[in-house]
């Protein structure tokens, strides 16, 4: 609590929960006595429920049961893991841990990456991620699941994506949880290309999913949708690509931070998922990527499901459940066997 005359701060309950559902309009509300809080809480093994505490804060308690069905599985937890980035910077990591796990064993490690993101921050949300998204179904299937901090500088992406993960999965490996011989590696839209950027500079894992990815930012900057609009020139010079000009201005830099340019280098089985109707990234961007492999006679799939979008979370049931039975079959195959 914080004492607005002294401004000292003191804790009262502390609980490692996450406060307020990401997909709830409202996560908190207050009597109108003032003496009771009701508010929305979760953990990496326990979906969203409504808890009430008293003005005190000295305990919480649990109003609903709102997912019986699930809660009466064995889920994972999380572990909070840390790790010395590229630039001497404290990086950090949520580890959703199996939900077999015991000490002294080591797990098959899957890495989830999106560029540019500090996915630690969601150590306590159920799963790590909400929705389709939810991690606990590798969980529940024997995987550790690891969200990765991975700060990202201008002009070096590519690069500094590798710099960022690696170490991640070294710290994990040296934990005693992650088995250094089955590693794979998986990531949607940014994190797509965060997944080609890390296979073409390392051949440690053993599968990848790159889900509404692409790996040339030559071919993204010149997107042009039905309407005209083109999605990739702000994104490109400006904003989440990070190359802070044209391609005319920073030929180079585009083409070094182009997975597509090095796709020689990739030996790890790459599967490639992607919505149909897609305007974000364009189903082109996954067809070159694929052609691209294909040309090389490496291990590839791409999967396009005609008229859905860009995020599973909004694709019918049936493509969404084909969407996760195809990345369990694949780790299953690569990574497992």
């Amino acid at each position: 609590m914080f004492d607005l005359a002294s401004g000292a701060m003191t804790g009262r309950l502390e609980d490692e929960v996450a406060l307020g559902a990401t997909d709830l309009a409202y996560n908190v509300d207050v009597s109108a006595d003032g003496k009771v809080i009701a508010f929305v809480a979760e953990r990496a093994d326990r979906p969203p429920e409504v808890m009430v505490t008293q003005d005190a804060l000295s305990h919480m308690n649990r109003l609903t049961s709102l997912n019986p069905q699930v809660t009466r599985l064995a889920l994972g937890g999380a572990k909070l893991v840390q790790w010395t980035g590229p630039q001497g910077e404290i990086l950090r990591g949520a580890l959703l841990m199996p939900s077999t796990y015991v000490p002294g064993r080591r797990f098959p490690l899957v890495v989830k990456v999106y560029g540019g993101s500090r996915l630690s921050n969601r150590l306590n949300r159920f799963g790590l991620e909400s929705g389709i998204d939810n991690l606990q179904l590798l969980a529940t299937r024997g995987y550790a699941v690891l969200n990765v901090d991975a700060p990202l500088r201008v002009g070096t992406p590519l690069n500094d994506l590798a710099a960022d993960v690696l170490p991640a999965v070294d710290t994990v490996i040296a934990m005693g949880i992650a088995d250094p011989t089955r590693l794979a590696l998986m990531g949607h839209s940014y994190g797509g290309y965060s997944v080609l950027a890390i296979v073409v500079q390392t051949n440690r894992f053993k599968a990848a999913v790159s889900s509404g990815g692409f790996s040339n930012l030559f071919s993204q900057y010149g997107e042009m949708r039905d309407d005209g609009s083109a999605v990739g020139i702000n994104w490109s010079e400006r904003e989440q690509g990070r190359m802070a000009g044209s391609p005319w201005e920073f030929r180079d830099r585009y083409i070094e931070n182009s997975p597509f340019f090095f796709l020689d280098r990739v030996r790890t089985p790459l599967l490639l998922l992607h919505g149909g109707a897609d305007p974000t990234v364009l189903p082109a961007r996954a067809a070159e990527t694929f052609v691209g492999l294909r040309r090389l006679g490496r291990p590839v799939e791409l999967v396009r499901y005609e008229g859905e979008g860009h995020h599973p979370g909004s694709w019918s049931v049936a493509n969404a459940t084909d969407y996760w039975q195809r990345i369990f079959d694949w780790f299953d195959k690569y990574v497992i066997r």
